[in-house]
């Protein structure tokens, strides 16, 4: 039964969900066609894979329809049927935990049945809601569709001189959730554009920032008191630290208004402001500031404090936030600290990855602690094809052999990162850049601790290199350095002989 869009579905239902699902086929108030009923008892035994044998499309036709001869456009029809049905039962179910849009959908209809003492009771109750939520901008943009609906309420019984004010707040809400969504916008815009190349044109965000006063209306909203001010401030500043990356303060600013308005914000408001936290870091990072990592770091600490990584209970960990926190926290030695938060959440990380994960973590664990032969053997076990693996595996085997004096498998390792390079489509260019860089520097360390027998002139042009550009693993480059540094001069009398390295 593979290749039904219908199966897809199944799949994703959870036990509860597919239980549920018994009970919708078999009401007559949301479809009267009593075969889809036999193929939900038919599929049921086989939840969740419906990979068996025994569901073949023949058997299972026979089973619908009895002795009569198959007929594949008869069977196509069915599934086709059965695909619509799963598609508006999952409609109902995301209305059953989405109340906002329940509201919004119950008073469309209620203002059509001219129920107008319910529709104006609903109204009331649906705002009340929405204010009682943690906040989030896409509460302005929930409002502002509420105002739509008493505006129509209200122009279509005849009642202009009742709308005035609720004109003004549609008006007001519109403009608070599209300033928070153009802000992130601008945000996402810019990171897909250093990180993918993405640089497109026309580009309709960016033209419009350039050509209104944002300052001047964040000046004009500051004289009067608006509720969540202090939220819409917040988002103003990340835009500010992204506008002035080159002056830190604003990301400072920034930093400290998260802190100070953090209890005010929703979950998904929080994994918002983390996010452009985590962007801005990286950026400065990819900029050649590699003290970033020590406040990326941080960050990323509170992203994992207060759950952030998961947004919802049915939700996986997303396999390459969790990659991306291992880097981190690896460059800071903190590998045992990503060690047990996947100890302590192995069940919500997507069963797929989970062994690769963990076995990269590991490694990176084995790496840490000096144990080079255990550390490859934890990379032999990751089974995956995934560019995020792999990019990640390449750098550390190059690291692995040479902290383990294996000159041939670092060179050979060295001129498949180079080829990888130069030749995957899906690398951007300022990772290319900064695996080129990191490729250089490796290159350099090999040739001075196995061709030059240490030669100063050779760690001069090294140290150099690393003062006048941001290398991938800066912090690996800097480290072995310093310990050639360190075994050239260990008979010579000089104590601590120390690069002076940005």
């Amino acid at each position: 039964m593979k290749n039904y869009k219908a199966i897809d579905i199944l799949k994703s239902l959870n036990k509860e969900e597919f239980k549920r699902l018994g009970k919708y086929l078999s009401s007559p108030f949301f479809t009267t066609n009593k075969n889809l009923m036999k193929l939900y008892r038919l599929l049921k035994p086989y939840y969740p894979g419906f990979s068996h044998a025994k569901l073949s499309k023949q058997r299972v036709y026979k089973n619908i329809y009895g002795n009569s001869v198959y007929h594949d456009e008869r069977f196509r029809k069915l599934f086709s049927e059965f695909y619509k049905e799963l598609n508006k039962y999952l409609v109902i179910l995301g209305l059953e935990n989405n109340e906002m849009a329940y509201n919004r959908i119950l008073l469309d209809r209620l203002n059509f049945k001219k129920l107008d003492s319910l529709f104006l009771k609903k109204f009331s109750e649906a705002n009340e809601f929405i204010d009682k939520l943690d906040f989030h901008f896409d509460n302005y943009l929930e409002k502002f569709l509420l105002q739509w609906e008493y505006v129509v309420f209200y122009l279509n019984r005849g009642e202009q001189h009742k709308i005035a004010p609720n004109i003004l707040k549609r008006g007001n809400y519109i403009i608070f959730y599209f300033l928070f969504d153009i802000i992130l916008t601008i945000k996402d815009i810019d990171t897909n554009r250093k990180k993918f190349g993405y640089n497109p044109e026309p580009n309709l965000p960016e033209a419009f920032l350039e050509n209104f006063n944002i300052e001047n209306f964040f000046d004009y909203l500051d004289k009067y008191d608006i509720k969540d001010k202090e939220i819409i401030n917040l988002y103003y500043t990340a835009f500010l630290a992204f506008r002035n990356f080159d002056e830190e303060k604003y990301y400072y600013n920034f930093h400290e208004l998260v802190l100070l308005n953090w209890d005010k914000l929703s979950k998904i408001g929080r994994f918002v402001v983390i996010s452009y936290l985590v962007n801005y870091c990286n950026n400065k990072i990819h900029s050649g500031k590699s003290e970033f990592e020590i406040k990326l770091y941080e960050v990323y600490k509170l992203f994992l404090e207060y759950g952030l990584y998961r947004m919802n209970d049915d939700n996986y960990i997303r396999f390459d936030i969790l990659l991306h926190i291992s880097d981190n926290f690896s460059k800071m030695g903190k590998n045992s600290e990503v060690k047990k938060f996947l100890d302590d959440n192995i069940i919500f990380i997507d069963p797929e990855q989970r062994n690769n994960i963990l076995n990269y973590c590991n490694a990176l664990v084995d790496f840490e602690n000096k144990k080079y032969g255990e550390s490859l053997n934890d990379i032999a076990h990751i089974k995956t094809n995934a560019f995020l693996f792999k990019h990640r595996i390449k750098k550390l085997l190059m690291k692995i052999y040479f902290e383990m004096n294996l000159y041939d498998d670092a060179i050979s390792a060295s001129n498949n990162y180079r080829n990888y390079l130069l030749h995957n489509k899906l690398i951007s260019d300022i990772d290319k850049d900064m695996g080129i860089k990191f490729l250089n520097n490796y290159n350099d360390l090999l040739k001075i601790r196995f061709l030059d027998k240490k030669n100063s002139y050779s760690m001069k042009n090294l140290e150099n290199s690393i003062n006048e550009c941001n290398s991938d693993e800066i912090y690996w480059i800097k480290e072995k350095l310093q310990e050639l540094k360190n075994e050239k001069y260990k008979h010579t009398g000089v104590e601590n002989p120390v690069f002076y390295l940005s």
